[in-house]
């Protein structure tokens, strides 16, 4: 039997312990690395931070190589320093400089991981605020006042303000209430906080709610700068009216005079249409049909389509001839031929007018536009009849570059 010398068996322990190592180094797992957060906002107060991991499978070898990349809109190595990294993070040191500047960032990101696997999320970002001056932005986006609450103020910093020094800021103004008119703006920075003023908002004009668009465009002077977030630079103030609303209807009237200023025995009716344009014909509307010798009144909604409309005067029964009758339009918030508020018109019908068919007659037409209502047309008598059997008269049809077909 072949004896094993002592040195010789020291070398087989020694290759043995060799391969042994080496397999144990081979089934060992890596570490599994991620940030534990995605963000975080700090002050530029000079301190050192740490952006934690999280590991599994771990701790990390120290052999282990991680390649970190540095974006954003912070400057490496004048508003941060890359100190290092280990088992707990990535170390940063943050310069505390003396620029007035808007927030910025630093973004950090892990790649090419070897010994060591890199997971999700591998992107972190540090906000830096700047401790040299209020960043001004508006805190909420919108809000909503009623006239007669007066004024309405709104927070323009979204950090302290820095010192004592006036701060002095250029606005952009929009929307479709009218500063100096329907409003008057400041900014008051006497307090703790930079406020947006809007006072004066209480009016007597009935009117839809109207908005005041105010953007933030630039600080002229003082300790502030305007946020990076392009999104906080705006603010809409909603101005919701406190007055009644606007009546815009339009009333119509038909009285007659059979005698002393009375209607006596004559019955007539008056009777609304509105003309489409597609089939060249009035539609019936509305109607006034009292029974007996009573006045006849209707009213068009101000809600109602912008059309042309057509009105039919009946005489329906009486025993009066020349018989004079007049229509009154009046309307409280809308116009009349774009500046008055009542029209008349007038004219007379005899026995021959007199008419209980049920066939149509329309005797004058307007157009309504809006809160406006224009272009009367004159009452247009027939020779017999108040309700024969055409659409409308064909010298108005004419007049008003309409087709005269039936």
């Amino acid at each position: 039997m072949k004896k094993i010398t002592k040195p010789l068996l020291s070398a087989i322990l020694a290759v043995f312990i060799l391969v042994f190592s080496s397999c144990k180094e081979e089934a060992r797992k890596n570490a599994t690395v991620s940030f534990e957060t995605t963000s975080q906002t700090v002050g530029e107060d000079g301190v050192d931070i740490l952006i934690p991991y999280q590991i599994q499978d771990g701790p990390i070898a120290g052999d282990a190589v991680i390649e970190f990349n540095f974006s954003g809109t912070a400057t490496q190595d004048v508003d941060y320093v890359f100190t290092g990294w280990n088992n707990d993070g990535v170390s940063i040191s943050l310069v505390d400089d003396s620029d007035l500047e808007s927030s910025e960032t630093i973004i950090v990101s892990m790649s090419n991981g070897t010994g060591v696997v890199i997971s999700q999320p591998d992107e972190h970002t540090v906000t830096i605020e700047d401790n040299d001056a209020a960043i001004l932005g508006f805190q909420t986006p919108s809000g909503t006042v009623n006239e007669s609450e007066g004024s309405f103020s709104t927070i323009i910093n979204l950090t302290p303000l820095v010192g004592t020094d006036p701060i002095n800021i250029s606005v952009g103004i929009a929307g479709t209430a009218a500063v100096d008119i329907d409003y008057d703006l400041s900014i008051d920075g006497s307090g703790s906080d930079l406020l947006l003023i809007f006072s004066n908002i209480d009016d007597d004009i009935s009117e839809v709610p109207e908005t005041a668009i105010i953007t933030l465009t630039s600080v002229d002077d003082g300790p502030a700068v305007l946020s990076g977030n392009v999104s906080e630079l705006t603010f809409t103030l909603t101005i919701e009216d406190n007055e009644p609303a606007a009546d815009t209807d339009l009333k119509i009237d038909l009285t007659w005079d059979a005698g002393g200023g009375t209607p006596g025995d004559v019955d007539m009716d008056l009777i609304l249409w509105k003309h489409d344009p597609g089939l060249d014909v009035f539609n019936f509307v509305d109607g006034a049909f009292s029974i007996g010798t009573t006045f006849e009144s209707l009213t068009l909604s101000g809600t109602e389509d912008d059309a042309m409309y057509g009105l039919t005067y009946q005489y329906f029964e009486g025993s009066s001839n020349n018989l004079e009758f007049t229509v009154t339009f009046t309307t409280t918030d809308g116009t009349l031929e774009g500046t008055e508020n009542e029209l008349s018109f007038s004219e007379t019908y005899t026995l021959s007018n007199i008419n209980s068919s049920t066939t149509v007659f329309i005797e004058q037409i307007f157009d309504k536009l809006g809160s406006d209502y224009n272009s009367f047309s004159a009452i247009e008598v027939p020779g017999t009849g108040s309700r024969m059997k055409s659409f409308s008269i064909p010298s108005i049809k004419k007049q008003r570059g309409l087709s005269t077909k039936r």
